[in-house]
């Protein structure tokens, strides 16, 4: 149904409502960044070991992280993590789960307000080259280190790929190039004591 606003008086009072209504209807704070939480991207030999760092972006003060660290047991073997904010201080809690999981909680003795690496992660490489894992961060959750109030909080996998070792040089070859350096060192030594004109 329509109303038609044929009077002055009409329009008016229509426009005071508009009016009136915006005063009423209070703006919505946007929404705080996330604070995120990536792992980086590794490659190591079989058989070695390999430090991954999960950094933050957005840090926000944080004082608290947990999260669960879901990877490959058949290509890596995770034996330790270490708190690697700068500055910030604090304990790092490695429970280990089921076969290719941990559960990881940091909490540090100062708030973290610079972007960078928070945890390193001691790896070794028991896979075979060509072999790679995702590092993926499940149920992560951030505290603000002042007020402990919970941050929004987003994550970014990150991977290691098993590489190939270096070639080995055979040992033989080896001697044999050392034969040869030799002999040619002991040919120019005696040119050179060769009396001139010889």
């Amino acid at each position: 149904m329509r109303i038609a606003l044929n009077s002055k008086a009409a329009r008016r009072a229509a426009a005071a409502v508009l009016v009136a209504s915006c005063w009423l209807v209070r703006p919505q704070a946007a929404p705080a960044a996330p604070v995120t939480f990536a792992v980086a991207s590794r490659s190591a030999g079989p058989r070695e070991d390999v430090a991954v760092a999960i950094e933050v972006r957005g840090a926000q003060g944080v004082g608290g992280v947990q999260f669960l660290l879901r990877y490959d047991s058949g290509v890596l073997d995770l034996r330790e993590a270490e708190i690697a904010a700068s500055g910030a201080g604090g304990i790092v809690d490695l429970k280990p789960g089921s076969p290719g999981s941990a559960r990881i909680a940091l909490i540090t003795d100062k708030p973290i307000t610079q972007d960078g690496p928070i945890v390193n992660l001691l790896f070794h490489v028991q896979g075979e080259p060509g072999g790679s894992t995702a590092l993926t961060l499940h149920g992560a959750r951030a505290w603000n280190h002042a007020s402990i109030e919970e941050l929004q909080v987003a994550v970014e996998p990150g991977q290691v790929t098993i590489t190939a070792p270096a070639p080995r040089v055979p040992l033989w070859m080896l001697l044999t190039a050392g034969g040869i350096l030799l002999v040619l060192l002991v040919l120019v030594a005696v040119r050179r004591k060769r009396p001139v004109g010889a």
